[in-house]
């Protein structure tokens, strides 16, 4: 064995060379987790470990099929925590023959180097493996084995052979496969987004896919969004959709260098929104079929089609109107509970009845606990009747409104009412359904009204617990872990002491020892004081009381943490299995200060394995975040963002302080941000200089319609805070803090929230950050273009490179077509034309000129077109020239003129306009200075002309060029293309024209806007006398 060789060197483990015997230590695991890649491709396999005890030396083998895996070299990473690099780094042995991989981790110079003790699984290393071509789809496994090593206090070795192995499995995917959702849930009368997912192992320039569905429950809803961000160097074009009764066909296509990159995980590329047909019936299984799946990839340049393996998916029809009872609802025998009743109503309702009926000889109802929710209703609460009817086993509830008022649709359920239910004194402990039932009036155009019954109802549950339970509160987990178990309390009455015994089966559980924690915030007056803690192999006793009378846990308590232990899960548990846990005991409670000793009930819980081993995934919480920003001192205003998540219920209302240093920091600005409802409303406005003076501002925010909150489930952008750092703030962090923050739900509730807070990370710009944020991006582009300055010509091509660098957002391109215009150049204008024949990402031309002459324009030629923005600027006397490109440009292939300059009342010779100095930048911001030309205006045309159209064939939008005579006075043109049917398509041109040179670009597009089929088409173009025809096509 390498790794003992490798020990012997050290001069402490040299004995291992004869070692005969080791031990078996039942925490020891290794295991391996699960990779998947495509045939070609590869994945990181990650390697687990529990460990009993603290190890010198580990050494792991992975062993896989030669055939179809190998090890990619340097790819190995391993836990820093668990290993200091100080220590020397793991060697990785490679064997590509017989197919392992084997890491060992051992110090070669610090004696007592070692991984960690740990009874949770630790993530030791990750190893990256190469898939083979042509290996077929399916799952590979890949085993571990190994072995860990400790010494005795006298340096004699112990091998320590790792038994408890999980071997991990490696899917090797089709290339390309296109999938449904799994499970969509809508209510009719919605327009619902159902995910296309996408895995390629090779960049992808289109998709095409469609999806089928009965037509009978389901329709198209005339919406196709894209996923911006699945798409790397440009992005996608618009989406071409042709519907069909029960299908949709939906083709996806980038730009010129627009791709999906490879990925191993499925990502939506788009969502097709659906909504439930006329009549649909309310089915939980209405298949989403994937009849066609095509991926299209690029080879040479050439396009490749690709068959993609299709994966269906479901969509749930749910209930237009429905009922739910709460099902949390929890007292002892007299005790009491609030019991919560949810309504959700597709369509417009008018007036609401609901019927909660339970068990007479449990409970009891008193019609004044009773609160209904009149905020569901439009208009004002004062205009809210409700009724209120009630039996022994009944309570009734009917809301009106006044005038027009109504509940409006929505997808989302509401609170409607609660009522407190109380536990008859003579109630028997068990778990009691509660039944719900209803009908909503709705109104039609006539003010004809119609009482529907809801037909859709979940019961809700209430647990009548005895006077006194000790309960186990059960949980899930993962093999060989360590668990903090919870021991409930319910009491009716208070308690000022206990006493209770934990059994537990010790071949599957270990007590770890001084793990008890008592929860002392369910006493008043002050924490109990532990007896003893008397643990056993297979119990552990525990007695608690009050040091005076007044320390006591007051009565009505229902299922509160009384105190928490720690077990671990041994090695004979495997997933599926359970451990159980018992519990018994007696509480101490007084009448006037007269003790009683009172046998509480136990409740036995349970710890179940789970089906995935490794490390716990974080607890979802409901939380309040503010952002990080960088920036720099006395730079631009940049801002920041505080975003809310909820984990399980819609926010209604919000509130915080926002505090922040204002000797450093100022604010500019504070917005409501993009993903707060309308009319959601701030109900203190913010007072910006009141908030700069004192550093802090406070936020009160309200759901002002009552009936649009935040979602829950989703991260929404709640306010947008602009701020500035001062001039001469030192770099560094400045807390952007959050405090007394709170969230309430739609019924008022609280929702507990925790908060995150943030920083201005201040640094120092450089020249390329033309803005002084701290930070290159395209803000900086927008701040130039947009801002009476000039800056550097290496500045400026410094920020473009860097921009170039970075992924563009698809607003940033598209503003690009708004900043730039075309016009033809008038007689005397000047065209300048730029002979660079590399790749230019930055072009500035420096003229000089007699300021006595005003510059009319400078305005671009029709080639440049939607493709760069241009800048002019005034500079001590001199016209400057920016054009800027953020794809690359090539200017000597243009074949035409880059833009004009035209004066006012005079032509360029007798403004005597001379183009000094023109300086160019390549795509890395170098800078060059070029040689310019200035030409006269062209001559104008001296008959009619139409010009074949360029590209041609093409895809996806060709240019026609076409000219008007100077013999002619202005005439109309009228151009439209043809399919080869003679049906006219889209028509380009209807207006008049003066004499020149003009062009007009096709998008492949109808008048509809729709993308037309592949195949011939004929442009024709008419002016005056003049009539011409000519050919194009179109390739997919």
């Amino acid at each position: 064995m390498k790794l003992k060789r490798l020990l012997s060197l050290t001069g402490f483990l040299t004995a291992i060379l004869m070692f005969t015997g080791g031990s078996l230590h039942a925490a020891d695991l290794i295991r391996v987790g699960s990779a998947q890649a495509f045939a070609g491709g590869n994945d990181t396999v990650s390697v687990y470990v529990t460990t009993d005890e603290a190890y010198n030396a580990v050494e792991i083998l992975l062993s896989f099929d030669p055939a179809k895996f190998n090890y990619e070299e340097a790819s190995l990473v391993y836990d820093q925590e668990a290993w200091n690099p100080a220590w020397g780094a793991p060697e990785v042995l490679a064997d590509s023959v017989n197919g392992t991989v084997e890491v060992s981790f051992v110090s070669l110079t610090v004696l007592d180097a070692a991984v960690p003790q740990s009874a949770v699984a630790l993530k030791l290393f990750s190893v990256v493996l190469n898939v083979a071509e042509g290996v077929a789809t399916g799952t590979e496994t890949i085993t571990p084995s190994g072995t860990f090593f400790s010494r005795t206090e006298e340096y004699d070795p112990v091998e320590h052979v790792v038994t408890n192995l999980t071997a991990g499995s490696f899917l090797v995917q089709t290339a390309f496969t296109i999938s449904v959702e799994e499970n969509v849930q809508a209510s009719p009368g919605y327009a619902t987004p159902v995910n296309i997912y996408l895995t390629n192992a090779e960049d992808a320039v289109g998709v095409q896919f469609t999806l089928t569905f009965d037509s009978n429950q389901l329709e198209y809803a005339e919406t196709v969004e894209l996923n911006q961000e699945a798409w790397q160097d440009g992005t996608p074009q618009p989406v071409e959709v042709t519907p069909a009764a029960g299908e949709v066909q939906v083709v996806i296509y980038g730009t010129v260098t627009a791709k999906i990159p490879v990925s191993n995980d499925p990502r939506w590329i788009a969502k097709v929104y659906l909504e439930t047909a006329d009549g649909a019936a309310e089915t939980a299984v209405n298949p989403l079929t994937l009849t066609e799946g095509i991926v299209v990839t690029v080879d040479e340049f050439e396009p490749i089609v690709n068959s993609a393996t299709l994966l269906d998916g479901n969509f749930e029809i749910l209930a237009k109107q429905s009922l739910r009872v709460s099902t949390d609802a929890a007292a002892p025998q007299g005790g009491s509970d609030t019991v919560k009743v949810y309504l959700k109503n597709s369509e417009t309702a008018v007036g609401v009845e609901a019927e909660l009926k339970f068990d007479a000889d449990q409970f009891t109802a008193d019609e004044s606990s009773v609160v209904f929710n009149k905020a569901i209703f439009s208009g004002s609460e004062a205009g809210v009747t409700v009724t209120l009817l009630s039996t022994d086993s009944t309570v009734n509830v009917t809301a009106l409104p006044a005038a027009q008022d109504s509940i409006a649709g929505s997808d989302v359920e509401k609170d409607l009412f609660s009522v407190v239910l109380q536990v008859k004194e003579d109630a028997t402990p068990a778990s009691y359904d509660l039944d719900i039932s209803g009908m909503l009036t709705t109104r039609d155009e006539n003010y004809d009204t119609e009482e529907l019954p809801i037909t859709s109802v979940t019961k809700g549950a209430f647990l009548v617990r005895s006077p006194f339970e000790l309960q186990v509160q059960s949980l899930t987990a993962l093999p060989l872990t360590k668990q903090t178990v919870n021991i409930l309390l319910t009491n009716r009455d208070l308690v000022i002491g206990a006493e209770l015994v934990v059994r537990f089966d010790s071949d599957e559980l270990t007590y770890e020892e001084g793990s008890l924690v008592v929860n002392s915030d369910i006493w008043s007056a002050g924490a109990p004081i532990t007896d003893y803690v008397d643990a056993g192999t297979d119990s552990v006793a525990v007695g608690l009381h009050g040091p005076d009378p007044q320390t006591e846990i007051p009565a009505g308590g229902s299922g509160q943490v009384l105190l928490s232990l720690d077990f671990t899960l041994v090695i004979v548990l495997a997933v599926g299995d359970t451990a159980g846990i018992n519990v018994e005991g007696l509480v101490a409670t007084h009448i006037d200060y007269d003790p009683q000793e009172e046998v509480a009930t136990g409740i036995s819980g349970y710890i179940a394995v789970s089906e995935e081993v490794g490390p716990p995934e974080p607890e979802e919480v409901t939380y309040l975040k503010v952002m990080p920003v960088v920036a720099a001192a006395g730079g631009a205003a940049n801002s920041t963002k505080v975003m809310l998540y909820s984990v399980e219920k819609d926010v209604a209302g919000i509130g915080f302080k926002f505090k922040f240093d204002q000797t450093k920091i100022q604010l500019t600005s504070v917005a409501e941000g993009a993903d707060v409802p309308v009319p959601y409303g701030v109900v203190y406005p913010i007072d910006l200089d009141s908030a700069n003076t004192n550093g802090e501002f406070i936020l009160s925010a309200i759901d002002t319609s009552l009936a649009n909150p935040v979602s829950a489930g989703q991260e929404a952008e709640i306010v947008v805070v602009g701020l500035q750092v001062l001039e001469g703030v030192a770099t560094g962090q400045i807390p952007l803090t959050l405090e007394e923050a709170s969230l309430s739900d739609t019924g008022g509730v609280d929702i507990p929230v925790t908060v995150t807070n943030g920083y201005v990370n201040v640094v120092i710009p450089t020249g390329a950050d033309l803005n002084k944020d701290g930070v290159i991006d395209a803000r900086d582009l927008w701040y130039y273009l947009n801002n009476p300055i000039t800056v550097l010509i290496d500045d400026l091509a410094a920020c473009i490179a860097e921009l170039l660098a970075q992924p563009l957002p698809s607003t940033m391109l598209a503003s690009a077509q708004d900043a730039v215009y075309t016009a033809s150049a008038a007689d005397g204008a000047a065209l300048i034309n730029l002979n660079t024949d590399f790749e230019i990402i930055v072009a500035r031309f420096t003229f000089s000129y007699d300021n006595s002459y005003g510059v009319a324009d400078v305005q671009l030629s029709q080639a440049l077109a939607g493709k760069v923005f241009i800048k002019k600027m005034f500079v001590e006397g001199k016209l400057v020239v920016d054009i800027i490109s953020l794809t690359g440009l090539v200017p000597a292939e243009l074949g035409s003129e880059m833009f004009s300059v035209a004066f006012r009342g005079a032509s360029h010779e007798e403004a005597a306009l001379t183009l000094e100095k023109v300086e160019v930048a390549d795509r890395s911001g170098k800078v060059y200075i070029e040689a310019a030309k200035v030409n006269a205006a062209k001559t104008l045309p001296k008959v009619f002309a139409l010009s074949q159209n360029s590209p041609n064939p093409f895809n996806p939008s060709t240019t026609i060029s076409y000219e008007i005579p100077e013999s002619s006075d202005a005439v109309k043109v009228v151009m439209a293309v043809y399919n080869i049917r003679g049906q006219k398509v889209i028509t380009l041109v209807d207006e008049l024209k003066e004499a020149g040179q003009y062009s007009v670009n096709w998008n492949g597009r109808n008048e509809n806007g729709r993308r037309v089929s592949s195949g011939v088409y004929f442009y024709r173009m008419s002016a005056g006398d003049f009539t011409a025809v000519r050919k194009m096509v179109i390739v997919k």
